[in-house]
């Protein structure tokens, strides 16, 4: 980075490389959860800006996408080789890439050579040519990271630790290096395929393939701020900085098409019971027919002759399972970076990051549910069963309504001149009452989540930071939808998690419940506890959440963490009380994946 330090804006040479998996030209750029199209291309027009070599810039990421596959890229299935030839702009003559291979290790050289034939092979390669796909724009290359192997096989290949990358991969990184002359690397979003490369898991020699691709280039890596797992791995193994960006905006999954036709024919009972009785025969046929035609009677494991049997208790059954799919948070769209999310998808976003407690500050669901009078723990266990006889609402009735108000309040909240009109006002103006932890909520979203969310902008001025060879401030990372809003803001290069703190305060919470509800599930389907219960333990799972699955295990075994009263370090366990326990202790069986236990070695 010390040459970069001292370089001016004009005269820096940055590689920019898509992924793409499988090697096809509908999956370039898949990094998850990022428009990596629309990013770079306000990241050329930042660089346009502040004075780098651009001679291109595009209209929007569509028209950089098109210029993308108008070159020659990595999809073999279109273009023969003369054409490829004819598109790239990036080629490696044998005088170029046999002194390459030549000063490989030699055990490299030798498994190269046996797995794909001597240099240069058959990949990518025309007249004793190279060639690379990407295209030139001033001083940066426009790329699309080397596949890992045929297409036909690309599956095996893409994690496989013994079989060695072609010659075109590593030939590719050294034309970045040799012959582009790259000041830095740019890899755009997670995740490629060059820290799953073949080689020792940390502590890389010369003779791993991360190490013997990447070299000394500077590794820029924009990188999805809630997979500190994958982006350890990026980071141990092929040495990058971290640019972490925000997650798509999250919202509600709702009913749709066939299931929403189905929720509607449930009201339609619902209200022929009351009203028309004439109509429950007719009625009960066309539910069980739309079951069939979406196939519930196969996720719920019910027959038609059970099901008219029991009719009522199935409708529960049935009420409960739309209510958990509708109310299922899913990801809306892609995050662009440097953009924070604008008018209704920044208030479903703050909604969705305050749907759970973030440390003491309450849920803005839950408190919203006390204010309406009701327990929100009885209401998911009863969201197919009528709770509000006054109202015929069921438990998940009452949810979706306390989820819309969620919306509402928080609406108001951002139209709002809070000058002029108090926290207070906005909530009674919904649930005609106030709520202290309601106002508890709301500051936290205006004092200190909206500002976070708005300095997305760091996403691109932390990447010309890098690019300049500056120091990248580093940050946590985790779930923010998952009680950890308080990671933000991103733009940081980020950490994965401090091992001693592992379960958190807020994932025993949630490791509590999920550890009842199996229990309760067994129970109700065996009528006995489990002898033994097995857990396959991911490290990417245990960081993302703080430890969740830890804490379940934890709880099934009928133990609880001791947390440091300031700074959350698990200080030891204490044996839950039996009579406050409240059921056997179980046996678990922990499945730890390689992962898990090179990150928490302790275990």
């Amino acid at each position: 980075m010390g040459k970069t330090q001292t370089k001016k804006n004009s005269e820096r040479r940055v590689a920019i490389i898509f992924h793409h998996y499988p090697p096809r030209n509908d999956r370039i750029a898949c990094a998850a959860g990022l428009d990596s199209f629309e990013s770079i291309k306000l990241l050329i027009d930042e660089m346009k800006q502040k004075g780098y070599e651009i001679e291109k810039t595009f209209e929007n990421g569509d028209a950089l996408a098109k210029e993308v596959l108008n070159r020659m890229t990595c999809d073999q299935r279109f273009l023969l080789p003369e054409q490829m030839a004819e598109r790239t702009e990036a080629k490696a003559g044998e005088k170029d890439y046999k002194p390459w291979h030549d000063a490989l290790p030699k055990g490299i050289k030798e498994k190269m050579t046996s797995d794909w034939g001597k240099i240069p092979g058959e990949l990518f390669v025309h007249d004793k040519e190279m060639l690379f796909a990407g295209f030139l724009n001033g001083n940066v290359f426009i790329s699309v990271q080397p596949p890992r192997g045929y297409l036909e096989n690309i599956e095996k290949a893409y994690h496989d630790m013994y079989l060695s990358p072609p010659h075109h991969y590593l030939a590719q990184y050294r034309y970045i290096k040799n012959i582009f002359k790259a000041d830095a690397v740019i890899h755009v979003g997670k995740h490629g395929s060059l820290e799953w490369l073949p080689g020792k898991a940390l502590g890389l020699s010369e003779s791993c393939h991360p190490d013997l691709s990447i070299m000394d280039l500077p590794n820029i890596y924009p990188y999805i701020i809630n997979d500190p797992g994958e982006g350890t791995q990026a980071k141990r193994r092929s040495y990058c900085c971290i640019i972490d960006h925000l997650t798509p905006v999250f919202t509600n999954a709702d009913l749709y098409e066939e299931l929403s036709k189905l929720e509607n024919l449930l009201k339609e009972y619902q209200d022929a019971n009351n009203e028309d009785p004439g109509k429950i025969d007719v009625l009960k046929s066309m539910i069980w027919e739309a079951v069939t035609e979406t196939d519930l009677d196969k996720d719920l494991e019910l027959d038609e002759q059970t099901v008219m049997n029991q009719f009522e208790e199935f409708l529960e059954k049935l009420h409960s399972y739309l209510s958990e799919l509708s109310d299922t948070m899913i990801g809306d769209g892609l995050h662009i970076m440097g953009q924070a999310p604008k008018n209704e998808r920044m208030v479903e976003f703050l909604v969705q990051l305050t749907r759970v407690p973030n440390g003491n500050i309450p849920s803005l669901r839950e408190s919203i549910v006390k204010a309406m009078g009701y327990d929100y723990d009885q209401l998911l266990a009863k969201r197919g069963q009528i709770v509000s006889e006054n109202q015929k609402q069921t438990g998940g009735d009452v949810i979706k309504k306390a989820h819309q108000t969620a919306l509402n309040i928080v609406s108001d909240l951002m139209k709002k001149d809070l000058q002029k009109i108090s926290v207070s006002e906005i909530i009674t103006s919904q649930l005609d009452q106030s709520s202290d932890d309601i106002k508890t909520v709301l500051r936290y979203i205006t004092d200190i989540l909206m500002p976070k969310i708005n300095q997305t902008t760091q996403e691109i001025s932390s990447s010309f930071d890098a690019l300049s060879g500056e120091f990248v401030k580093p940050g946590p990372s985790g779930a923010p939808t998952r009680g950890q809003a308080d990671i933000l803001p991103t733009g940081r290069n980020f950490y994965s998690v401090d091992p001693n703190k592992i379960p958190s305060q807020g994932a025993w919470e949630v490791g509590v419940r999920l550890g009842d509800a199996l229990i309760e599930r067994y129970l109700s389907e065996t009528g006995n506890y489990p002898e033994s219960i097995g857990i396959i333990v991911y490290g990417t799972a245990t960081m993302r959440s703080k430890g969740d699955d830890i804490a379940e295990i934890l709880y099934l075994l009928g133990v609880k963490p001791v947390w440091h009263k300031s700074n959350g370090t698990v200080l030891g366990l204490e044996i839950i009380p039996a009579d406050e326990l409240k059921r056997p202790r179980l046996d678990v069986v922990p499945r730890i994946s390689g992962f898990s236990e090179i990150l928490f070695l302790y275990w």
